[in-house]
């Protein structure tokens, strides 16, 4: 359920905000088949982002292997185009345990067209690597085969592209350290409209960045992430920063803080993001999070240049196999307004 309203241009968030869907899914740990029905993302490949379609998977011990279709409707996504339909099949593996070394590693092949015309021809591969909590390596890769002639291509011959890399390393408690690398062939084509929104921080950045996260007395964290940004396309290097402190506990209402701010500096604009995070535990059933914050974005593709939210989520888990949730955000800009609340109601099989 949601209203909006717009001061000069068309709502912000109209592809997402009169968007209603039901997701069916049945996994069975009993049963060797695994089925998903409705908007959803592919659980062994997350980052082909969400699929408005289907899946059907079937296991053999530790290996899964299965086809999906549909549309891609996630107007975030890198590659968006509400005319494309993506069809393909995967194998995944998973070994290991989470108390020791522990791998999970997926490679497929998909198809993509836009107005019944073939576009994409591309292997997609997601790796994942954890040893407890000290170590954790994730990566995703895409990589096309190129067909001269086919929608204006020039060239031909397989390329990389679509890559993401993130690398975790925790040798005490007390601190940890990450790396990621971020790199995009093309220029993304999310949706412009939703520039300044904040749903497109993983898009502003591409190159090599590096953080740190450490432990102090009194259950308090702090945590920073510092990384050059350069494509192609820009003329110079630009520096994105990223700074934040988290209280474990806030005195004694049982709730955790979490305060973060950051700068971007991309071809597609320039800005800062301030936020602060409430999140309230109730055992293991019920869970909120309460989120504030305000934006700042000066880019030649958006007329929004300030704003403030809000941001309200809850899920209950009611009994073993039922649960319900819902959310609300209010967002008010200088030119542009919107308003939305969804909720859910699940069955776990």
């Amino acid at each position: 359920m949601t209203s909006a309203s717009s001061t000069s241009q068309p709502t912000l968030l109209d592809l997402m905000n009169r968007t209603y869907y039901i997701g069916l899914f049945y996994d069975n740990p009993n049963s060797h088949y695994v089925i998903g029905v409705g908007r959803l993302l592919l659980p062994w490949a997350s980052s082909l982002d969400t699929i408005d379609g289907a899946y059907v998977a079937r296991r053999f011990g530790h290996w899964t292997a299965g086809v999906f279709g549909g549309s891609t409707p996630d107007p975030t996504s890198w590659n968006y185009n509400q005319a494309r339909e993506i069809a393909g099949a995967f194998a995944n593996i998973e070994t290991g345990s989470y108390e020791g070394l522990r791998y999970s590693g997926t490679a497929g092949l998909a198809l993509t067209r836009l107005h019944w015309l073939a576009e994409r021809q591309f292997a997609f591969f997601e790796n994942t690597l954890i040893f407890k909590r000290q170590f954790s390596l994730y990566h995703d890769l895409e990589a096309d085969q190129l067909v001269k002639g086919r929608l204006g291509s020039t060239e031909s011959g397989a390329v990389v592209s679509r890559s993401f890399l993130t690398l975790r390393f925790q040798p005490r408690d007390f601190i940890s350290f990450d790396l990621s690398h971020n790199y995009f062939r093309n220029v993304p084509t999310f949706d412009l409209r939703l520039l300044s929104t904040g749903l497109l921080d993983k898009m502003l950045f591409q190159g090599l960045s590096g953080g740190v996260r450490v432990t102090l007395p009194s259950h308090v964290s702090v945590y920073s992430s510092i990384g050059r940004s350069k494509v192609q396309s820009d003329t110079r290097t630009s520096w994105n920063q990223m700074y934040g402190v988290t209280l474990d506990r806030v005195g004694r209402t049982g709730m955790r803080a979490d305060i973060q701010f950051s700068t971007f500096d991309s071809s597609f604009g320039k800005g800062q993001f301030e936020t602060a995070s409430l999140i309230r535990n109730f055992g293991e059933r019920l869970h909120m999070t309460v989120q504030v914050g305000n934006q700042q974005i000066h880019s030649t593709f958006s007329q929004q240049s300030q704003a403030r939210f809000v941001n309200y989520n809850v899920d209950w888990f009611i009994r073993r196999h039922y649960f319900i949730g819902g959310a609300a955000s209010i967002y008010r800009g200088n030119s542009q307004n919107y308003d939305q609340m969804f909720f859910n109601i699940g069955y776990r099989f």
